[in-house]
């Protein structure tokens, strides 16, 4: 028998009212064969028995693969069409490319709105004390899609808007540049503000994103250069008290600092 830890995402996540499961099968369980169970166990997952998506370690995968034990599997509802989306969502995407916040901003644009905001989330250079060199995301690209047009359909529903549009980056996002933007506009500030704070603070914006930060620690030295340690050779005859007092008084300091004393 084989582990497996199961995901679920959009409506699928909805319809079993969980996002993740463990689950054992027998050696040689397709993914299909492992939907097929679900569907079993979850009745309400039967409405998308012949389009949802299988990936497996983050690669989309055919019905027949057979994931090995411990493998992730994903199951990936069909992406909405842009003609079911109402008329104030606007561009919803995902690309490797910079963001253009600007061009985001003229596809809200329109004479009914009287207010225009745009939210940039860009990468910064220290994390819990810990320096960072660059960001990296990951997505499951329909699935992501599919989350951030269910996002600005909910914010639309919620708050008197006009028209909204997001963008995520995936790759590497150096420090600096834009991961993520939305712009929302509205005939009123309140609402455009409202919306657009929903949009980024949902927590399912993340959740079909994978980020992964590269970090280098940051060390007391880093902040002290004139305490970085060198190397020296000296022979005994070179050791004055005077030399001997400095150098403890130099290791003394560094070691206060490293401690935070």
């Amino acid at each position: 028998m084989n582990n497996f830890t199961i995901k679920l995402f959009a409506t699928l996540r909805e319809r079993a009212h969980t996002a993740e499961l463990m689950r054992e099968f027998p050696d040689g369980a397709t993914v299909g064969d492992i939907w097929r169970q679900l569907v079993i166990e979850f009745p309400e997952l039967g409405g998308h028995r012949d389009s949802v998506g299988f990936a497996v370690n983050q690669e989309y995968v055919e019905a027949g693969f057979k994931p090995r034990k411990g493998d992730e599997i994903a199951f990936i509802p069909p992406v909405s069409g842009g003609a079911e989306a109402p008329s104030y969502v606007g561009k919803i995407a995902i690309g490797h490319n910079r963001i253009d916040v600007a061009a985001l901003e003229r596809e809200v644009a329109d004479p009914a709105a009287g207010a225009i905001v745009s939210f940039t989330g860009t990468t910064r250079s220290d994390n819990a004390g810990r320096v960072v060199i660059r960001l990296e995301y990951e997505a499951y690209e329909p699935m992501a899609l599919s989350e951030m047009r269910k996002l600005a359909v909910e914010a639309g529903a919620r708050w008197k808007i006009t028209r909204i549009a997001i963008a995520h980056r995936i790759g590497v996002v150096e420090i600096g540049e834009t991961s993520v933007a939305i712009a929302v506009s509205a005939p009123h500030r309140a609402e455009a503000f409202e919306a657009c704070r929903f949009a980024i603070d949902s927590p399912e914006r993340n959740r079909p994103h994978l980020e992964k930060r590269t970090l280098r620690r940051r060390r007391s030295m880093d902040r002290m250069p004139n305490l970085a340690p060198t190397r020296a050779r000296m022979s005994s005859s070179t050791i004055t008290p005077a030399l001997l007092r400095r150098h403890v008084l130099i290791f003394f300091f560094a070691t206060c600092a490293l401690l935070g004393l």
